[in-house]
Formats: C-alpha cells, structure tokens, sequence
C-alpha cells in the first residue's frame, strides 16, 4: 500500500502537510492539507507556457466519533482524479480535511462549559473557511 501512494505522490505532484487552524474563541483546530502542484490564492493563473490553471478548493467535513484522518486515502486520489480537464488544462486542487473540535489532534472544549452542540461545527467550518482565507 505505501508503494502504491508513493506512484501516486510521483505521478501527481502534491504535498500533504498538517496545519493548525486557529478560531476567534481560542479552539484550534487541526488539519490536513493536501495541495497540487502548484498554490496560488488566484482563481485562474497563467504560466509561461500558457497553461490555464484552475483553483479548486474542497474542505472534507468528517462524520460523528470520526477525524480528518478519514480522508489520508481520498485527499491524494481526488488530486489524481482531478488534476487535469477534458481541455487540457491542469487543475490546481487545495483540499483539507479538518478535526472537528474534542475530535483528532484538534482541541478540546472546556468541559466545566455548556454542552457541545452539532449545531457549533457549523460554526466551526466557518472559522475554518475564515483561517484558510476562502
């Protein structure tokens, strides 16, 4: 299995880094971030050679009692899916996959605090968006 995710990292240039995503009210939140080869902040650049690139960014949500980890599979195969069109331009993909906050390596709600509710990832997921600047 590692051989086969090594052909992938060599046949799709990417790179896979962890990241900490800070919130407004102190919550970390850990990440994994999966980039093509190239990592713009544009939504269409060109190169020397007149290669259209494309930025998709896609932000993997994970389930209930689960992590980011889910995705260490999925991250590097949506970049070799994905990184070329049907017109021949390359795609820029940036994907990260967060852990939630009490899930993964992210930080943990204060437990002498009010409940944690479903209803605050969605909070979360903004303040992920926020930090990474989408």
């Amino acid at each position: 299995q590692e051989e086969e995710e090594e052909n992938i990292m060599q046949s799709h240039l990417f790179k896979e880094e962890d990241i900490i995503l800070n919130c407004s009210d102190g919550v970390q939140l850990a990440a994994k971030r999966w980039s093509s080869f190239t990592s713009s902040d544009k939504n269409t650049t060109s190169t020397a050679s007149n290669v259209v690139t494309k930025k998709r960014k896609i932000l993997c949500l994970h389930g209930w009692l689960d992590n980011g980890a889910s995705f260490h599979i999925v991250g590097p195969e949506i970049i070799k899916q994905l990184g070329g069109s049907s017109d021949g331009d390359m795609n820029d993909i940036d994907i990260v996959a967060i852990d939630l906050p009490g899930h993964g390596f992210s930080s943990h709600k204060s437990p002498d605090g009010p409940p944690q509710l479903l209803s605050e990832y969605v909070l979360y997921t903004a303040e992920a968006l926020h930090s990474l600047n989408w």
